[in-house]
């Protein structure tokens, strides 16, 4: 049932594909346009277009089923959990999704021009003229936002680790600089 959730999602999905495409772009070309570039992407095969259409398709249809495959594997995994057990992940899942959801627009709103810029006038500053593909650049967007989607889910995994008693408060609280720094440094090396 989760497999015909994402075939139909999928189709559903390539009527917005174009549309898609060109939000994606939009940063991008914004970028470009602000350094006096081309602010065209290239694709370096015949079948270069098709198969970025049919990954984006892929993509939302991914997304667009999820509530319907998560249902599933709910339906699947409730049969053995205890009622309290239910109620925690009933009160997980659309925090998740959220957190989830917060962190992708995040990016996309407000972290993927200035990430692009700084990237892009690094090339031109070092004298090379940036030549992207579609695909190289469709690659970096959704890998960034995914990254910034899961790092949204610390305060989740903080409050599961506390709930479980893995975590003590006295911990957090004594290191809570430690954790900013390491947060901060593996932010700038991601």
């Amino acid at each position: 049932y989760a497999l015909i959730g994402l075939v139909v999602a999928m189709a559903i999905s390539l009527v917005f594909t174009p549309d898609l495409i060109r939000a994606m772009r939009a940063p991008y070309a914004s970028v470009m346009h602000d350094l006096g570039k081309n602010e065209n992407l290239i694709v370096l095969d015949v079948t270069g277009g098709f198969t970025t259409y049919l990954k984006v398709a892929m993509g939302c249809g991914v997304i667009l089923s999820a509530p319907w495959w998560f249902y599933q594997l709910w339906a699947f995994l409730s049969a053995g959990l205890y009622p309290k057990e239910r109620r925690y992940v009933l009160y997980a899942v659309p925090a998740c999704t959220g957190l989830f959801l917060a962190g992708a627009a995040f990016f996309l709103g407000f972290v993927a021009k200035q990430v692009l810029y700084f990237m892009l006038s690094m090339s031109s500053w070092l004298g090379m003229e940036p030549m992207i593909t579609f695909a190289s650049y469709l690659q970096f967007i959704l890998q960034l936002t995914v990254a910034f989607g899961l790092a949204f889910q610390t305060p989740l995994i903080i409050l599961g680790l506390r709930a479980t008693g893995i975590l003590k408060i006295e911990t957090l609280r004594y290191y809570r600089r430690h954790v900013i720094v390491a947060i901060l440094v593996f932010s700038a090396l991601f």
